[in-house]
């Protein structure tokens, strides 16, 4: 019998309560933000509703990882900064959702550390993708010629080299693996940004928003010819 999209896509949102709701009970009460936070936990729909009703609480939880994410990422966030991420992360969640067809798409992610990522993991789960993390350069061009991809998301700093990221795709352009790539990195400078671009990646950032977006723009179905 083959398996229940939908099923799927409910067992996900399932897993992701108690890695996303509690980390976020705990943000409320430091930033002082329990309205807004509250009503976005709070927002989430029976998963035994419609088709409607799912896509609604996908964009709740993709929602919440993106602000434990934003936040996560800066302890020095203020409470007017993460009122702001709020607001943000509600756009480009809402934004990812209504592209819709993202479910079983796969991501190769590379990172050394990957549980400083967890959330951004969880952001993507969210809206059906799959994650599979490597920690090497190594490991993710074995990954890459073992299985395809739709999508690379890596760090630069691989080792020692501060760069390690532009190799790697390289690496993987001349092995002929030519998916998308998309840097996501602590320090996006105009420099990285441009040797991204000369690279041909789909960006380079170190924003969740922009990581979420840039996901969705190239994880998006393609349109059937007419």
């Amino acid at each position: 019998m083959a398996p229940n999209p939908t099923a799927s896509v409910i067992d996900a949102i399932g897993g992701l309560i108690g890695t996303i709701v509690w980390p976020l009970v705990v943000l409320v009460a430091f930033f002082a933000l329990r309205r807004p936070l509250e009503r976005l936990i709070s927002g989430r729909r029976d998963t035994t509703s419609p088709p409607a009703g799912i896509t609604a609480t996908l964009t709740t939880e993709a929602e919440a990882a993106v602000v434990a994410a934003t936040v996560a990422r800066d302890a020095g966030t203020t409470p007017d900064e993460a009122a702001r991420v709020v607001r943000e992360s509600r756009a480009a969640a809402e934004e990812a959702a209504s592209v819709g067809g993202m479910l079983g798409r796969t991501v190769l992610w590379v990172d050394e550390r990957p549980d400083n990522s967890r959330y951004e993991h969880a952001m993507l789960a969210a809206l059906g993708i799959s994650v599979v993390v490597r920690t090497s350069a190594d490991e993710a061009l074995a990954t890459l010629a073992s299985r395809p991809f739709d999508l690379m998301v890596t760090d630069l700093q691989l080792g020692p080299d501060p760069n390690a990221g532009f190799a790697l795709l390289e690496a993987a352009r001349a092995a002929g693996h030519h998916l998308p790539c998309l840097f996501y990195v602590h320090h996006a400078t105009p420099e990285r940004v441009q040797e991204a671009t000369r690279l041909g990646a789909v960006g380079l950032t170190n924003q969740p928003t922009a990581l979420l977006r840039t996901a969705a723009k190239v994880l998006a179905p393609v349109p059937a010819a007419g």
